[in-house]
């Protein structure tokens, strides 16, 4: 077992890392991109008891740019960055939906529910308030139903996700005009494990696809939430990395947010689905479409 260094030896090389003239860029980024969001909480509050000053704070001096904000995003206790995020993505001129949607399909509801009271104490409303308020028709409809249903229950068992398999295709492509109500009591307000099961149900009953039904469907952004729904998390995931890097210019806010909000197992599993739909290495084309310090940070959260 690989030997780990307690809380404190960690916020003492921190420090050391930090004093001076220049940043010890090497050891800052060995311990944050080895640490589980858990043992940087506890790495945090360590750094504080010892110096009297937020690791976070102490980062914001030391480093710059997007290499500073995925290091203190990193820092951020997970629920505290949804909450953050969301806030974020709606206390704008216009809304930030694919971040909304990135945060509120694949969080479970106990962590949205522990997000929502951050959310409530330092942002004084609720979740489901400012996110409605933001947003609007199907879209809003889906949102809410992702926040507002308890998605952490079990599956139903086979039958049930061919039932309500069946129960989409009446609604959508077995009638004239949609019943967009169902998809969104099915799709939203379902564990993600039976959204799942329920598109391999479609599948095998209809001989097409869940997700070419939705698209035929429904659009826009409740298109896309229907979309996330049905699609397995690495597969989602490896899509939104491959937009970030795609093309002219970095998507940066969308980079980081897929690498904070994943660890690196997740970000292992999702790069092997990258890999397998693009027939290219995700840690390839981060490091060819980021540099410097940022891109040491994303690259070490991928080995």
């Amino acid at each position: 077992m690989a030997y780990l260094p307690t809380p404190q030896q960690d916020a003492e090389a921190l420090h050391r890392a930090f004093k001076g003239l220049g940043t010890d860029d090497r050891t800052v980024i060995e311990i944050i991109t080895n640490r589980t969001n858990d043992q940087l909480a506890y790495l945090a509050a360590e750094y504080k008891k010892l110096y009297g000053k937020s690791l976070k704070k102490a980062l914001k001096s030391e480093t710059s740019g997007d290499y500073c904000t995925l290091l203190c995003a990193l820092v951020t206790p997970r629920v505290q960055y949804i909450a953050k995020q969301i806030h974020k993505a709606v206390d704008r001129a216009g809304t930030d939906e694919g971040a909304l949607i990135d945060l509120l399909v694949f969080t479970s509801s106990a962590e949205l529910h522990a997000a929502n009271q951050f959310y409530q104490h330092k942002y004084k409303k609720s979740i489901s308030h400012d996110v409605g308020d933001d947003t609007s028709g199907d879209f809003k409809k889906s949102l809410l139903a992702l926040i507002e249903h308890n998605r952490d229950i079990p599956p139903g068992p086979p039958a049930q996700a061919a039932a309500d398999a069946h129960a989409l295709y009446k609604a959508g492509e077995g009638k004239i005009g949609t019943n967009e109500k169902v998809f969104i009591e099915l799709l939203c307000a379902r564990p993600l494990l039976h959204t799942w099961n329920i598109a391999q149900a479609y599948k095998q009953e209809r001989g097409k696809k869940l997700t070419k039904a939705i698209k035929s469907e429904t659009s826009g952004y409740f298109c896309r939430t229907l979309l996330a729904t049905v699609t397995p998390w690495p597969q989602f995931w490896a899509k939104r990395i491959h937009h970030a890097v795609a093309g002219v210019g970095t998507k940066d806010a969308l980079l980081i947010r897929a690498f904070v909000l994943n660890n690196k197992p997740q970000l292992q599993a999702i790069a092997q689905a990258y890999a397998a739909k693009y027939k290219k290495s995700m840690y390839d084309d981060v490091k060819s479409d980021t540099s410097f310090n940022y891109q040491k940070v994303l690259t070490s959260l991928l080995k």
